[in-house]
């Protein structure tokens, strides 16, 4: 269940964070209309990572929340007309020391 969309802290953004049974969800959605420039799960490299553990640290210290946190991407792809919804749960889990 969606709680927030679009949390920015200090430039860097985090498209959805949302709650599931006990654990805060921190999701980014990334879409592609063609694979010229690859599958749109790619694109949630390391700096890209870096900068959600950032935001979701943040979010965390601001609701003082100590339950179990994750990190998903949705990966939306169009092609021919197509739309192709790949939900990745768990896709990295940060060093979060």
């Amino acid at each position: 269940m969606p709680i927030e969309k679009n949390v920015r802290y200090h430039g860097s953004e985090i498209d959805i964070v949302g709650l599931e049974k006990d654990c805060l969800v921190f999701i980014e959605v990334k879409t592609r209309r063609s694979h010229r420039y690859g599958w749109p799960e790619r694109a949630v490299d390391s700096r890209k990572q870096a900068h959600m553990v950032q935001v979701a640290q943040f979010y965390c210290y601001e609701m003082q929340w100590s339950a179990p946190t994750r990190f998903d991407v949705v990966a939306l792809s169009l092609s021919r007309h197509i739309l192709s919804i790949y939900h990745i749960r768990d896709a990295f889990y940060p060093n979060l020391n």
